[in-house]
């Protein structure tokens, strides 16, 4: 006879006799990135028991202040006859009253490759380390030479050619070449036949620089 171990952070839960679990693996689409999952669960309840309640912090109370947030998925691990059979992570769905006391918890297991989205958080460029490497100041002089030349960096000892430029793509105003005009750049164009005295040109602030994909791939990796 096969039986059912389930841990939530490090501590056993109690499950119904009755109980069963469904373990599905799969990959359900591997060209949408961002939903790429591994192994998962139908919905099964485990008992709002003494244990149980210790584990989700009494989730059903909702005075309870700082309690077990269910919005967050928490390591887990399953075991058959205790013996580890896979890792991964319990999202607590909610739970169920009986006469006006708790009942169960719904729980689903899900492997550790769970969505993208879900291991990267609120997570942003700005939090990689290693892009760091490519800051600098926004001056007129540096984005007109970035402008003219993409620079290359070494970082963490990984050359990356041409991996810093600025694009001739302007945030707010389009781009015109009138020779003829001399009136001056309004809110919505610039003209980049330049003439001194009559009109600006391109005002560099309009320029914005860009890292290639290249470099960003790896800087997640």
């Amino acid at each position: 006879m096969i039986n059912l171990q389930l841990y939530v952070d490090n501590q056993l839960v109690e499950m119904f006799e009755d109980e069963s679990i469904t373990l599905t693996q799969t990959i359900q689409d591997v060209k949408q990135i961002d939903k790429v999952f591994s192994d998962f669960s139908k919905t099964f309840n485990v008992p709002a028991s003494e244990t149980n309640n210790k584990i989700f912090q009494h989730f059903y109370n909702f005075e309870i202040l700082n309690g077990f947030d269910a919005r967050k998925l928490v390591d887990s691990e399953l075991y058959l006859n205790y013996r580890l059979f896979k890792k991964g992570k319990i999202k607590l769905e909610g739970t169920t009253l009986k006469i006006n006391k708790p009942h169960t918890y719904k729980l689903t297991f899900f492997g550790n490759t769970v969505n993208l989205k879900d291991k990267l958080g609120d997570s942003n460029l700005s939090n990689l380390p290693t892009l760091t490497e490519l800051e600098f100041e926004y001056t007129d002089t540096n984005i007109k030479g970035l402008l003219n030349t993409a620079t290359s960096k070494t970082m963490d000892g990984v050359v990356f050619p041409e991996v810093l430029l600025v694009p001739l793509i302007t945030h707010t105003k389009r781009l015109i070449y009138d020779s003829g005009s001399s009136s001056a750049n309004t809110e919505t164009l610039a003209n980049l036949s330049y003439t001194a005295g009559q009109n600006k040109g391109l005002e560099f602030d309009q320029l914005k620089p860009a890292i290639r994909v290249h470099a960003i791939i790896k800087a997640i990796e």
